[in-house]
């Protein structure tokens, strides 16, 4: 965890292998990927799939509902960052025909 200023922020490594993914969720306070290596992809519930390569910055606004996830045939490595504290309500789980539709909108 980092402090400074009266605030604190956590930054976490995540790496996540080929077709791999969380289950939908939000946070509270929103979240801040830095991609890192591989490809993957950033989906926010009613927006277009987000492309997750090295040097995309995505920012997930406050309580979108999300996934993250690694290419069909590449990991994906990112950092993310969150001001604390930050609660994660994680939810039902993306299926095989989400993760699909998002990648065919990359």
């Amino acid at each position: 965890m980092m402090q400074g200023g009266g605030r604190s922020a956590n930054a976490s490594l995540v790496t996540f292998e080929p077709c791999s993914r969380t289950h939908w969720h939000t946070h509270e306070k929103g979240q801040l990927l830095i991609i890192l290596s591989g490809e993957g992809v950033v989906k926010i519930e009613g927006q277009k799939a987000i492309k997750a390569q090295p040097g995309a910055i995505i920012k997930i606004d406050s309580d979108a509902k999300h996934f993250h996830a690694g290419g069909k045939t590449t990991q994906m490595a990112h950092i993310s960052v969150m001001g604390m504290p930050n609660k994660t309500t994680w939810l039902e789980k993306v299926s095989d025909e989400e993760y699909e539709s998002a990648l065919r909108e990359l």
